[in-house]
């Protein structure tokens, strides 16, 4: 009569211990981390209905049996813990894997084009007469040496006879260049590189570069004599602009498997706490020792009751 609230449940063995809480925490994380809008929408169902399962187990524990609680608990745990690494890596890593790829490539382009007509680019290929002039170039200190140089054609269509030359397009780089005159962000020695990867500030979590390099270009445009657009646009001098943006997308990967691996570690010692405390660690090396309490408990029980037998004695 007393066991008739509690609600019967499957035995929770530590199989549902080591295998649930990883399930969890492994689709959420990849979910937030690498999901596109439509999943992570998908996301934020699933956490909320991890948490309301869970909850719902902790709010009526009385009426459960076994080790469905701390189950339900380590999986509300493992869920928020899944959630907030996801989006750490997504807003770090893949929303700017996923700026640059989901922006245009140009080619062919000329320094002396207009910037406006690029403004979603990821990356752009230049002209062959296109080169980057090092000996105009400017680095300015906020911390660290943010570097900033023209990019411009040896034909010199960027300069009207009389008037200032105006520079669309310039190559920058942090600590690759001396205040002046010295450049060496890239490799902007090599004539056969002509592309660059567009500078974007695309996570709230990293440092803004921007502003910096903004900062560098005016002051290059003041020093000799440039005129800056407002639109002007700033990229990173590479060769392979494909392989600097999937670089982003292999720190997401190496961050996703960095959290697993280490997941699984914290898993199996809660599971191996877990079974100590139960007993369950000191059975599976000595399956004997439960027969031997077995038999021990009937043997003390024996001894209990030949004991409190009366004797012949005691009766008369």
């Amino acid at each position: 009569m007393g066991n008739k609230g509690v609600r019967k449940v499957p035995s929770v063995s530590m199989t549902h211990f080591a295998i649930l809480p990883l399930v969890v925490f492994v689709i959420l994380m990849a979910l937030f981390a690498f999901g596109r809008r439509e999943m992570r929408i998908c996301a934020w169902i699933l956490l909320a209905a991890v948490l309301a399962t869970g909850g719902a187990i902790l709010y009526g524990r009385g009426r459960w049996e076994g080790r469905a609680t701390s189950l339900g608990l380590l999986c509300m745990g493992s869920a928020l813990l899944g959630a907030c690494l996801g989006l750490l890596d997504y807003h770090w890593n893949t929303i700017v894997w996923m700026e640059y790829s989901s922006g245009r490539v140009y080619t062919n382009v000329h320094p002396s084009a207009d910037p406006g007509g690029y403004g979603d680019a990821s990356q752009i290929a230049f002209s062959t007469q296109t080169f980057v002039d090092t000996t105009r170039s400017v680095g300015y200190r906020s911390d660290d040496l943010w570097c900033a140089a023209p990019i411009l054609e040896t034909s010199g269509v960027n300069f009207v006879a009389g008037h200032a030359e105006q520079v669309n397009f310039w190559a920058v780089g942090v600590n690759c260049c001396r205040t002046r005159a010295s450049f060496e962000c890239g490799p902007v020695y090599d004539k056969s590189t002509r592309s660059g990867m567009r500078i974007v500030d695309a996570s709230l979590l990293r440092e803004e570069k921007v502003p910096n390099y903004m900062t560098a270009v005016r002051q290059a445009a003041a020093t000799f004599g440039f005129i800056v657009p407002a639109n002007t646009i700033i990229l990173r001098w590479t060769q392979n602009p494909d392989d600097n943006a999937a670089a982003y997308y292999d720190s997401a990967l190496q961050m996703f498997g960095i959290a697993v691996v280490l997941y699984m570690l914290v898993d199996l010692m809660i599971c191996l706490i877990i079974a100590y405390r139960s007993g369950m660690l000191r059975s599976l090396f000595n399956p004997n020792s439960q027969k031997d309490e077995e038999q021990e408990g009937g043997a003390s029980s024996l001894l209990l009751a030949s004991a409190m037998k009366p004797t012949d004695s005691n009766v008369a």
